[in-house]
């Protein structure tokens, strides 16, 4: 621990203890100790610095975030467009410094709507972090909820979702299912009032959830997307709709632990969302349709994973399924797009299927991968 420098009144104090009361009023050493303490004690809750920093005014000096997208394929907010809106709720907790402090959460949400320069303050009648020393660093922490439950008051206000569901229906309301499935979280950083020459003082959220791309390929049976009767992400119920989650930890950690759920009501389906515009396929060109949805991480190996339900021309229907075989095919993991090209033949799926961590390629007009907040 770095030594305690006294104000000048402090040290003014200390000189006169043992050099001016002895003179008028002999004592006791024992009653000039305690003087001395005294004296020190009023130094020590006053106006003590550190070596490595200023003491700040108390109240002065708000913990806030300037939050930016960085530009890859984003599923939140509540336009289609990727970008931070003003009534976005986001909880930010922070480790006090010293050693076993006790973490605290408070809501905090965008001043205003955009990519990029917007601001994260305290929300609406929550009193702010502040820095107390300019010599500061705090451990902080902060996840965003797609339906609104990191907000003040709400279930998952105070503390990191220990289980997380996604919604079955992601299409209706113009994709409203979607983006309330959306789950973010920022894992704790080190930041500092005044970080130090080349320092990664941003705070970065990313992608709890696998997200699940499809692309309809012109060609074969499916050359008409008005005859796409539907897509859907499992079958039977054989598809995890929640499950456990904990947060990542160590360095460098990024995407949480899952556990999807087995049995019961949190099994069943997914109708993704279909997008405005169609995708890029993987080889290049544009896709006939596409779809995409927010998935719980699991592996759906050897199970109906999609199904393709086209007209036939007259009054019946035809359904295809995809079924993977091998380990990768489906393997959907928490922050990974997994994108399926899909070929419709006259009687079966041809699939062509990639996984990347960049959230890309969906023919949306939706930006960002990650937020960014930099304090």
């Amino acid at each position: 621990m770095k030594p305690k420098h006294f104000p000048q009144s402090a040290r003014h104090i200390l000189r006169c203890i043992p050099c001016c009361i002895p003179c008028r009023l002999p004592m006791p050493l024992a009653v000039c100790s305690l003087l001395c303490s005294l004296a020190l004690l009023a130094a020590s809750c006053s106006d003590l610095t550190d070596d490595d920093g200023t003491t700040l005014p108390p109240g002065k000096y708000p913990m806030t975030f300037t939050a930016q997208v960085d530009g890859l394929t984003q599923t939140r907010a509540a336009t289609t467009d990727g970008q931070w809106s003003s009534g976005d709720a986001v909880a930010v907790q922070v480790q006090q410094q010293q050693p076993g402090g006790t973490p605290e959460v408070k809501q905090y949400t965008p001043t205003g709507s955009g990519n990029s320069g917007v601001t994260l303050q305290a929300a609406s009648g929550v009193t702010p972090f502040y820095w107390q020393t300019s010599g500061e660093t705090k451990s902080v922490s902060a996840w965003y909820l797609g339906d609104g439950s990191a907000a003040t008051g709400q279930s998952h206000a105070t503390a990191v979702p220990v289980s997380w569901a996604v919604q079955s229906d992601q299409n209706a309301s113009s994709g409203t299912g979607y983006q309330r499935s959306d789950f973010l979280y920022a894992p704790p950083t080190d930041i500092s009032f005044k970080p130090s020459g080349g320092a990664d003082n941003s705070l970065t959220f990313y992608h709890q959830t696998a997200r699940v791309v499809i692309n309809i390929v012109n060609a074969e049976a499916a050359t008409n997307a008005s005859a796409i009767q539907s897509v859907v992400i499992g079958d039977a119920s054989n598809l995890a709709l929640s499950g456990s989650y904990t947060a990542p930890t160590g360095e460098g950690a990024t995407a949480g632990t899952w556990i999807p759920a087995t049995s019961g009501s949190d099994m069943g389906t997914i109708t993704p969302k279909k997008l405005t515009a169609p995708g890029t396929l993987t080889g290049g060109g544009a896709a006939l349709a596409s779809y995409a949805a927010l998935v719980i991480p699991q592996q759906m190996k050897d199970k109906k994973f999609i199904a393709v339900t086209l007209t036939d021309g007259s009054s019946g229907s035809n359904t295809y399924y995809y079924t993977p075989t091998q380990d990768s095919d489906a393997d959907l993991q928490s922050g990974k797009q997994h994108t399926y090209d899909i070929t419709v033949k006259h009687g079966y799926l041809s699939v062509t299927s990639s996984a990347s961590p960049q959230w890309t390629g969906s023919g949306e007009t939706i930006n960002g991968t990650e937020k960014s907040n930099n304090p």
